[in-house]
């Protein structure tokens, strides 16, 4: 099983730190993992993190690849989850953002779910998310000062019921990514931005694939929240 885990990071390098770091600190056993990381080269924060984990020891079935886009293609989210999409060699594609970690045995899960799931969109059924955008806050400032594996602490979160693939969550089967993209035909949301874009595309893929998706019991997955966002204070770095 090929799992490709995307992800976009805008000045948010710790919580790219946290995803990382989990990658390595809870490697799936009977799956290999590729996790694709769009950035852009002036984010030096991001650039670094992706260095240090690319350079560092991590188990022989992770692999961690930077993608380098022009800070315009990369500030909509949906030109690089399209590019991911056309190109994955994958037997499924996580759409992920920077604020998802994957604790213990949550990618495992994943691949032995998958391995029999029929369906061309699943998503996990809980997130656990910080008690509140304070508390993960407070998650993300535990990891500032210099970059270095990082775990999150379980006890701080809370189970949060899904009731369909929202953006951070969209598990798309690889064929289906591979033949139709991420809003390809769209140009709007192809269009690239000056500014961090609200990604409301993820509505619009659900509506393409023709469905909700379908939820999994998936453990373990984490989602720090924050107060600040890139699409509303333009100088935030997390």
């Amino acid at each position: 099983m090929k799992i490709e885990i995307v992800t976009h990071c805008w000045r948010y390098s710790t919580l790219l730190t946290y995803q990382l770091s989990s990658l390595v600190l809870y490697p799936p056993r009977h799956a290999t993992v590729l996790a694709t990381v769009f950035f852009t080269e002036s984010d030096r924060a991001t650039c670094e993190v992706l260095r240090h984990f690319s350079q560092s020891d991590k188990p022989a079935n992770v692999t961690i690849r930077g993608w380098d886009l022009p800070r315009e293609q990369l500030l909509r989210r949906a030109i690089g989850r399209n590019m991911a999409a056309l190109a994955t060699a994958a037997d499924w594609v996580w759409f992920a953002d920077c604020d998802y970690c994957f604790g213990e045995n949550a990618l495992d899960t994943l691949g032995d779910l998958l391995s029999q799931s029929g369906e061309d969109l699943v998503f996990p059924r809980f997130v656990w998310s910080n008690r509140s955008e304070e508390a993960g806050d407070e998650t993300i400032d535990r990891a500032r000062g210099g970059v270095c594996i990082v775990g999150i602490d379980p006890r701080n979160f809370v189970a949060m019921p899904l009731n369909r693939a929202i953006g951070g969550v969209q598990i798309v089967r690889g064929e289906i990514a591979r033949a139709q993209g991420y809003r390809t035909s769209n140009r709007r949301q192809q269009k690239p931005a000056l500014r961090w874009m609200r990604t409301f595309e993820d509505v619009q893929f659900r509506r393409c694939l023709g469905t909700e998706g379908t939820p999994i019991d998936l453990p373990n997955v984490f989602r720090i929240l924050h107060s600040r966002h890139g699409r509303t204070h333009l100088d935030a770095r997390l």
